[in-house]
């Protein structure tokens, strides 16, 4: 059983909520500006998800991510026809009385547009403080006897500036300064930081209750010292406010939705390098052991001639799970002991130029030996020919992947009477690039063919991966300000990204004739479902030549 104590609860409270409000302030203030939630309060019976949408002249796609934010909240309940499969919705008492105070985000806009100046100029510009003032007594809580839904709609509020300012802090080890000490002071002096940018963020974070200032020196409190250890929370949400500042054009705006990348895969709708960052964090701490687990007796595997030549890791972000990896098969397996008459190549693979290049420093800082292609997941030939320009045989090597597969852009299967046959089980939404919902079979069904695509370069080693998952929304609501699921919905959802549940993504992979030698499920142990998992699938050797 899980279980936290008072004050952990506490903290990671408020550090959902904040994340919550970042993930989804700017829809609630698209909706609430649109007059969508006033119609949603008013409504007595069901109301069909997309003939609202059509009615509000929203683009159907991203309305029904935002129904499912407001559902993961608990403010709609969502229904499905067994007879049509149509969506409907109808608010829900906690609803009626959110709506009623949801004129209160009309300041996300501007809050967005300081955050992002925390996150650009982390060292601070002298008129940046008045503005962050000013920010900070916009959101200052009311007396101690508001209600929850207050309460609430603070935090969210307060999450657009306490995110970057965390995060800001935790890059700059800030937290790690105090050795996860409480009520230990340190001088001001001691944080290389602009004087009067650092007392804003101090003053901001007192609010929270997560430092105590003295005139010259700073302290955590015990709340603070977990809120410092959780900061890494942030990197995600915060990484996509430039998204989350488009969120009324994609629901609402004439013209194209689509979102712009620049030449060499690089995105204008997120911090890339946060996400990077954010991607190897994450896995270090919540995915290394039971990754691990599955991939080194490979490397224990006999005859070691037969063991894979390489290591590729498409989507490899800034190598952390390479040189993790290549530390572990070197000190823990047969393979580690006998390297030099069986190398073993680390290759990173990336279709975006920031995360490539940042993959390769990181790979030569630590001495790998590897390299870095550029490469898409949806594209297993091109990665193909890549390997074998670098002289890497294919055929020969270990494939591993974490949170690609559903980054992966859509396009409509190939097979389109197959696609049309197929009974699709997952409840998660799709959206195209231009905002249109995709059909759920027709994307369950491009998720075979995905693999099935794999299959020719998999029948050797193998691939094993790591992918993110979303839960149903009415399990969500159940645990309202202790998940990240409403985050990653959000980023997901309006980013074109096709996050669905463990059960219909196993599914579909067997469909495909993945046969699954491991698996595990990591987190959410508050909502017992979880949302990572790591699988290593292996197809029949049919034909294989090596």
């Amino acid at each position: 059983m899980f279980y936290l104590n008072p004050v952990q609860e506490r903290a990671l409270r408020k550090i959902f909520c904040h994340i919550d409000g970042i993930s989804m302030g700017s829809t609630i203030d698209a909706l609430y500006k649109n007059g969508v939630l006033t119609r949603l309060s008013e409504a007595r019976i069901p109301l069909s998800i997309n003939q609202t949408a059509d009615e509000f002249g929203a683009r159907r796609g991203y309305f029904h991510v935002a129904m499912r934010l407001l559902a993961c909240q608990g403010f709609i309940r969502i229904r499905v026809s067994e007879n049509s499969g149509t969506l409907s919705m109808l608010p829900t008492p906690a609803g009626q009385r959110f709506a009623e105070k949801a004129s209160k985000y009309k300041q996300v806009s501007s809050l967005i547009h300081l955050a992002l100046q925390i996150d650009r100029f982390p060292d601070g510009e002298t008129p940046l403080v008045p503005n962050l003032q000013g920010g900070l007594h916009s959101i200052t809580p009311g007396p101690s006897g508001i209600g929850e839904i207050d309460r609430m709609i603070t935090l969210h509020l307060q999450g657009h500036l306490v995110g970057p300012i965390m995060k800001t802090l935790c890059t700059r080890h800030f937290f790690e300064t105090f050795g996860n000490v409480p009520e230990k002071f340190l001088p001001l002096r001691d944080f290389n930081m602009a004087p009067e940018i650092l007392s804003i963020f101090l003053e901001i974070l007192a609010e929270q209750g997560w430092v105590k200032r003295e005139k010259t020196s700073v302290c955590l409190t015990t709340e603070g010292v977990i809120a410092g250890n959780a900061s890494p929370q942030y990197f995600h949400p915060v990484s996509y406010l430039p998204l989350f500042q488009r969120v009324s054009h994609l629901l609402f705006g004439k013209g194209t939705s689509r979102l712009s990348v620049r030449p060499e895969g690089i995105e204008t709708h997120l911090d890339r390098e946060a996400d990077i960052a954010f991607s190897g964090i994450v896995f270090k701490k919540s995915c290394l052991r039971p990754f691990l687990n599955i991939v080194l007796p490979i490397f224990d595997a006999l005859p070691l001639h037969a063991q894979p030549a390489a290591v590729v890791d498409t989507g490899a972000g800034d190598g952390t799970l390479l040189i993790e990896l290549f530390r572990a098969i070197r000190e823990k397996t047969l393979r580690g002991k006998a390297l030099e008459q069986y190398p073993l190549a680390m290759v990173g693979v990336e279709y975006n130029r920031i995360a490539k290049e940042t993959c390769a420093r990181k790979l030569r800082q630590v001495g790998l030996p590897g390299l870095t292609l550029s490469g898409d997941i949806a594209d297993p030939a091109g990665i193909a020919e890549g390997l074998k320009s670098a002289d890497i045989n294919p055929l020969n090597v270990l494939h591993v992947s974490k949170s690609v597969i559903h980054n992966r852009r859509y396009v409509p299967p190939k097979n389109t009477d197959a696609a049309q046959a197929w009974n699709p089980v997952s409840r998660a939404v799709f959206t195209d690039e231009d905002g249109n919902l995709v059909p759920r079979a027709s994307l369950e069904y491009n998720l075979i063919e995905f693999f099935q695509s794999w299959i020719p370069w998999t029948q050797r080693h193998g691939m094993v991966v790591i992918e993110a998952h979303t839960i149903d929304p009415a399990l969500v609501s159940t645990h309202i300000g202790y998940s990240v699921v409403p985050a990653l919905e959000a980023t997901h959802g309006y980013s074109n990204q096709y996050l669905m549940e463990r059960e219909a993504f196993e599914r579909i992979a067997a469909a495909a004739g993945c046969e699954t030698l491991a698996n595990t499920g990591i987190g959410s142990e508050i909502l017992a479902h979880p949302l990572l998992t790591i699988h290593y699938f292996k197809t029949p050797q049919e034909g294989f030549e090596g």
